[in-house]
């Protein structure tokens, strides 16, 4: 996934980040919760450099048919404020979709 690098993650709380304290070669910024505030963290990342963006958090209980530990693949994201809708880039989307399935708990 070189062609991505570096991958930004927005993540809203701290108990989330913490989560990636092992990740190595990602930037990663912590927004604090809100579309708003994910938007400019976003922002931030792409300033930084990043040439692709993961949303990384925990949505408990959003599904109740998921398992614990569920990981989310999107499709397609909408901004709230003017509903646009955007795509992730195929490739990367496939990466990440398949990175997960080999770990047994992707839902696209």
């Amino acid at each position: 996934m070189t062609l991505f690098a570096p991958i930004g993650i927005v993540v809203a709380l701290e108990p989330e980040r913490r989560t990636l304290a092992r990740l190595e070669g990602a930037l990663i910024e912590l927004s604090g919760p809100g579309p708003g505030r994910a938007t400019a963290a976003a922002e931030r990342l792409l300033v930084r450099g990043a040439k692709a963006l993961i949303a990384w958090g925990t949505a408990g209980a959003l599904v109740p048919e998921l398992p614990a530990g569920a990981l989310l693949v999107a499709s397609r994201a909408t901004f709230e404020a003017n509903a646009d809708t955007h795509a992730p880039a195929s490739a990367f989307a496939d990466a990440i979709a398949t990175a997960c399935s080999q770990i047994g708990r992707a839902h696209v």
